[in-house]
C-alpha cells in the first residue's frame, strides 16, 4: 500500500524495481492482502478465501492488465500470506510490534484460506 498516490479524487500505483522481478500477481496479492487484513475481517471471508469476493470485484472493475482468473492472482495471495507469517518469530518474546501486528492480522486471514 506505500506504493499507492492519493490525490482525494484519483488513486494512481507505482512500482518502480528492476532488481525483484515478479508477475503482476504478486503486486496485486500484496495490495489485496494488505487490504484485507488492514482495513477489513475475516468474518468476512468464505472458507478458502484471502480475499472477500467484493474487494476483487472492486480492484478488477478498474484493473484491466491482467483478470482475477489470472493464475498468478490466482496462487500468489496465499504465498504471501505464508510468507509473511513464516517470517515471524515463533518465540512471542523475539517478536517486534511489527511482528505481532502481522501476526493479529494475518492469523485470523490464514484459517480461513487454509480450511
Amino acid at each position: 500500500m506505500r506504493n499507492l498516490i492519493f490525490d482525494g479524487s484519483c488513486l494512481t500505483g507505482i512500482n518502480i524495481s528492476k532488481n525483484q522481478p515478479a508477475p503482476v500477481g504478486h503486486d496485486i496479492a500484496c495490495l489485496l492482502l494488505d487490504y484485507t487484513a488492514i482495513l477489513r475481517s475475516s468474518k468476512e471471508l468464505e472458507s478458502g478465501q484471502i480475499i472477500p469476493a467484493d474487494a476483487i470485484e472492486a480492484f478488477f472493475a478498474g484493473y484491466r492488465l491482467v483478470g482475477p482468473n489470472d493464475s498468478s492472482v490466482q496462487f500468489l495471495p496465499y504465498a504471501k500470506i505464508l510468507g509473511s507469517l513464516v517470517n515471524v518469530p515463533q518465540r512471542r518474546n523475539d517478536r517486534s510490534k511489527t511482528n505481532q501486528k502481522t501476526l493479529k492480522r494475518l492469523r485470523p486471514i490464514a484459517r480461513v484460506a487454509f480450511t
